[in-house]
């Protein structure tokens, strides 16, 4: 005798319905990293996909952000319209004390992390602009860095960057006196 309790109709669609939902999700998910682009999140922000989960779209980071940097991206962007995002080559991130951003997110969608964890992009030197490759003395990248000696170093009288203490912040690409700049903050 089969003592297993029948699933009644209405946990039954539930169940159908949390699994298809699922499924949808996920589809968008892989959609959106097709055609959209990795965008500059705020600092501690969680992966892409859950961060486009989680964030509740309510502006609270923008906000909380002292130096005016942080935008939310405009309807027209997909399930990321409405979300914080940055650009870093026209307002790098001033990686503020206590990171008052993250302080303000009430989803979790960006968390705690310590400023030599933060990683919003990764900073690329082309020496055929830097100035310090062609014989003038400069380390300009190196003064205004938040982690200087650990994500820019000078190492022979030029700058290097060091990727894996790198945050993105985009602060050296803004202050390079390069024209056009010598360093430009790439996705991860």
């Amino acid at each position: 005798m089969d003592k297993t309790r029948p699933i009644g109709r209405s946990a039954l669609l539930r169940q159908g319905l949390s699994q298809l939902l699922g499924k949808l999700v996920e589809g968008l998910e892989q959609v959106e990293e097709q055609v959209a682009p990795r965008r500059f999140r705020p600092p501690g922000a969680l992966a892409e996909p859950e961060f486009l989960a989680t964030c509740q779209r309510c502006n609270a980071c923008v906000r909380a952000c002292e130096p005016g940097i942080l935008m939310v991206l405009q309807p027209g962007y997909g399930i990321a319209s409405g979300t914080p995002h940055l650009e870093p080559h026209s307002g790098p991130c001033q990686m503020c004390p206590e990171l008052p951003c993250i302080g303000a997110c009430p989803s979790g969608a960006l968390r705690p992390i310590p400023l030599e964890q933060v990683r919003i992009g990764i900073a690329r030197l082309d020496p055929a602009r830097c100035i310090a490759f062609h014989g003038q003395d400069c380390h300009v990248c190196l003064d205004v860095c938040p982690l200087p000696g650990k994500a820019i170093a000078i190492e022979a009288g030029r700058p290097a960057i060091l990727d894996a203490r790198c945050t993105g912040c985009g602060v050296c690409s803004f202050a390079c006196v390069a024209q056009p700049t010598a360093i430009r903050i790439e996705k991860l």
